[in-house]
Formats: structure tokens, C-alpha cells, sequence
């Protein structure tokens, strides 16, 4: 079969570097809520919502972005494809390039697709490493490991190149349209088709090493090194063994499963579009928790040390413990994810932080704050000591400074000037009642009860007192 493909030498686009931009602070005071966690598990530490930076775009993303540890490379409407740098917000380069998927973060470079086209860009600088023309379209976003990048088209294959170059290694037929990003593990490269198979071609020869069909649609593949996940629209949750594919377990769900998995060393933890959150036990497939979401999720879980994080359609990020799978905290986000939040491995040394965009256009860093939560206390911190060792404090000693006011004291004498006896006159006469001297009026006598007096047949007849 005629390959049919050809190396373009398309003309390179000089990016444009930009200056700094600065970063944009943002007043903004997320509704934070902070559950009990279970005995023996901590708060999700300092996770107070702090916005590290936020910047504006100048369009909206076409399709998510591609991050790696250092830069998130977004495709814009404008037709410029811009990396930012995720510690910072600053602008690092932008180029004229139109994407039509997400793009690929590997090897230092950024893989991007538009329609039939793939290029590669150095991701420091954003000049044109290799370009690319396939036959068919590109449907499904690209993923790779160091060397190698698979691609699905609208022409019912998969077509695998040599990341150093772009050429292609080879072209593998389906017979049906690739519904499920490709993943590559190992040996093995595994696509999920419209009919229902899983497929694992080998990437040393582009021969198919087994396949297994299931009930519906495959929509999402996670592999995992001792097994390969599988979500669909048959409304189950598959493992399946990757040497062989056979069903390792399956778990029933309420709805499609369309994005991918994580997993530590003893659970695997998914969403599905029942808006349910589950744990299953990673070996035998049973039930360890699920818990009921206040929205829809916008991709999939993110394992953050002993906690899922999780992205949903209502601007906010919920956080659950990994083991009982309660709440550990609700931040609000300034807008609404596009994608699955990213999390940078920055070691033990620095501090973490979530990044994401928008689908206004708005890249957004969140991360801890230096100050630690302010919880209520249960008891008061400290050792108590016992009675013969604790002090006895004296009382303040009153100053003017400590106690403002004069002691009571009794009189001894009544206040004022005495008056001699010669100016005193006990007969002198009491001042005038009217004058200014004596403003309230006599008091006088009633010679009747003031009102009008009710006949007999209309007075109140008052019971007696008791």
C-alpha cells in the first residue's frame, strides 16, 4: 500500500517573543468550605483558593491546551497558538499557527494538528522543528511517549511518527473510525474503535497483538502499568489485562464514561456522566466509595497526594479523601475549566499549584496560600500544669493607665463651700413656683376622676380579684 504522506517544507512562522506581562492580581474571595475529614487525615493544606495569577487571552481556546511542567501551549481563534508560562502568567511566545484539536506536550516540543497537518515547535522558542501531511484528517488529539506520537484519523487508522523527525514508523487500518484517544504503553499502542473494540498494535511493527469487543462505544482508555482501563457508552467501567485483553473486572455505572482515570497504588477513581465520583478497589474491582456530584465534570479526576481534585461545569473545585472519599473542600474558581486541571510535578521543595484555562480565554494558576487554615480550637493548646506548679498572678495594680476611673469612697463631709452663719437665712422664702427657678407647674388637688363617665348597662363587668 501506497503511503501516500510527504514532508512539507511549509514556510516557518517566526515567533513572536513578547515582553513580560504582568501579573494580574486578582481581588477575589472564593466561598471555601472545609468538611471534617476522617480520624488521622488532614485538610487539604492551605488550600485557601489563592489566585497566583490570571491572564486574559486575546481569544477564546479552540480546543484545551497542552501543559508541561513549565508552559501551557493554547490554540486560539484568532489562529495563533500562545505558550504561557504557568509559574508566572507571562506571555513567552506566540506564533500564527491555526489547531484544530489540543495540542501535544512532549520532548520539549509542542505537536499541533490542523486538519490533515501536524507540526512540531521547539517549546522554548516556538520555531518550527518538522512538519507533517497525512491522507486523512486528524479526529482524536495526539499522545505520545518519549519518540513516538500516535495519530487517529477519519481514515479508519492509526499512524505512528517518529517524534524526532515527524516521519512515519507506520499505518495501521481499524476498519472502523477511532473514537478514543490512542494511549502508547510499553510495546503496545491501544486504540478504541466506534464498534466497540479495543485494539493493542505493536509499535515496533504496527501488528495487531489482540483485540476484545465490547457493548458500546469506546470513549476513554487509561493505561496503567499493570492494566488498561476502559469507559464507554455501554455504561460500564472496564480493567482489562494488557497482555492478553481479557476482563480483569467491569463495574456498572449510570452513564457514558468519556474521560480518563487516575489511580494510586490501591484504588482507581473516575466520573461518569451520572455525576458520580467512584473509588474502586485497582486489583478485584469492587466498590471502596462513590459520591454524588453538585455538577457536571469537566474532564477527569486529578490526584493530588491523599485527595481527588475535580473540576465541574459550576465554577469551583472539589476536593475528596483518596480512602473514605468525604469531602475535603469546595474552592470557587474566577471561571469555569475547560479541561482537566493540570498539576505540575514540582517536587517536594516548591509550592504546588493547579493550572488551567477558561473557555473565555482566561489561564488561571491556583495555589496554596502561606498562611495555614484558621480552625477552632477543641482545647486549648499547651500542657496544663498541675495545681502546685501553676503560678499565682496577683492582681493589676491600679494606675491611671490600666484603671481610668476613680476609686468610691464614702463622704465624710457633704461637697461644696459651707456657708457662713451670717450669710445663711433659714427663714428666706422658697422660690416662686413659674418663675424660671421652678419650671414644673403646682400640684393640685382632683376634685374628679379626668374622663367621661360610661352608663351602667356599658361598663365591663371585671371578674373579682383572686
Amino acid at each position: 500500500m501506497a503511503v501516500g504522506l510527504a514532508v512539507c517544507a511549509a514556510a516557518t512562522t517566526t515567533p513572536q517573543v513578547l515582553p513580560s506581562t504582568p501579573i494580574q492580581t486578582t481581588p477575589w474571595k472564593p466561598a471555601l468550605q472545609v468538611p471534617p475529614g476522617p480520624p488521622g487525615q488532614k485538610v487539604l493544606p492551605a488550600w485557601n483558593g489563592l489566585v497566583l495569577w490570571s491572564v486574559s487571552l486575546a481569544s477564546a481556546p479552540v480546543a484545551p491546551p497542552a501543559l508541561d511542567n513549565t508552559q501551557m501551549y493554547a490554540g486560539l481563534r484568532d489562529g495563533t497558538l500562545v505558550a504561557v508560562n504557568h509559574r508566572t502568567g507571562a506571555t513567552v511566545w506566540t506564533v500564527t499557527r491555526t489547531v484544530s484539536t489540543t495540542p501535544l506536550a512532549l520532548d520539549g516540543m509542542v505537536v499541533g494538528v490542523d486538519g490533515s497537518k501536524i507540526w512540531a515547535l521547539d517549546a522554548p522558542t516556538g520555531q518550527e522543528i518538522w512538519a507533517q501531511t497525512l491522507e486523512g484528517t486528524v479526529i482524536l488529539p495526539p499522545s505520545g511517549v518519549s519518540g513516538s506520537i500516535a495519530i487517529a484519523t477519519d481514515r479508519q487508522e492509526i499512524v505512528l511518527l517518529s517524534a524526532r523527525t515527524g516521519g512515519i514508523v507506520w499505518r495501521r487500518a481499524l476498519g472502523s473510525l477511532p473514537t478514543a484517544p490512542p494511549v502508547i504503553l510499553g510495546a503496545l499502542v491501544f486504540a478504541g474503535v466506534d464498534d466497540g473494540r479495543v485494539v493493542a498494535i505493536s509499535t515496533a511493527t504496527g501488528s495487531t497483538t489482540w483485540t476484545h469487543a465490547l457493548n458500546g462505544r469506546v470513549l476513554s482508555l487509561t493505561a496503567l502499568p499493570d492494566r488498561l482501563l476502559v469507559g464507554g457508552t455501554d455504561d460500564y467501567f472496564y480493567s482489562l489485562n494488557l497482555s492478553s485483553g481479557a476482563v480483569q473486572w467491569q463495574w456498572r455505572v449510570g452513564g457514558d464514561v468519556n474521560s480518563s482515570a487516575v489511580a494510586d497504588a490501591k484504588r482507581v477513581y473516575f466520573v461518569a456522566m451520572d455525576n458520580m465520583l467512584r473509588a474502586l478497589d485497582r486489583t478485584r474491582g469492587n466498590m471502596a466509595w462513590q459520591r454524588p456530584l453538585a455538577s457536571r465534570p469537566v474532564g477527569g479526576p486529578l490526584l493530588f497526594g491523599q485527595f481527588v481534585v475535580l473540576a465541574q461545569v459550576a465554577p469551583e473545585l472539589r476536593c475528596f479523601h483518596t480512602v473514605t472519599g468525604s469531602p475535603a473542600c469546595v474552592v470557587g474558581l474566577p471561571g469555569r475549566a475547560l479541561h482537566t486541571p493540570f498539576l505540575p510535578n514540582l517536587g517536594t521543595t516548591n509550592m504546588p499549584r493547579i493550572v488551567y484555562l477558561s473557555g473565555g480565554g482566561q489561564a488561571v494558576a491556583v495555589g496554596p496560600s502561606p498562611e495555614p487554615y484558621v480552625e477552632k480550637w477543641i482545647k486549648v493548646p499547651g500542657t496544663p500544669l498541675p495545681p502546685e506548679v501553676a503560678p499565682i498572678s496577683p492582681l493589676p495594680r491600679r494606675t491611671k493607665k490600666n484603671w481610668p476611673e476613680a476609686d468610691l469612697v464614702p463622704l465624710t463631709y457633704a461637697p461644696g463651700r459651707p456657708l457662713p452663719d451670717d450669710e445663711w437665712d433659714p427663714a428666706a422664702p422658697l422660690p416662686v413656683p413659674g418663675r424660671r427657678s421652678w419650671p414644673e407647674p403646682d400640684l393640685v388637688k382632683w376634685t374628679a376622676i379626668p374622663g367621661r363617665v360610661l352608663p351602667p348597662e356599658r361598663l365591663p363587668v371585671m371578674p373579682p380579684p383572686r
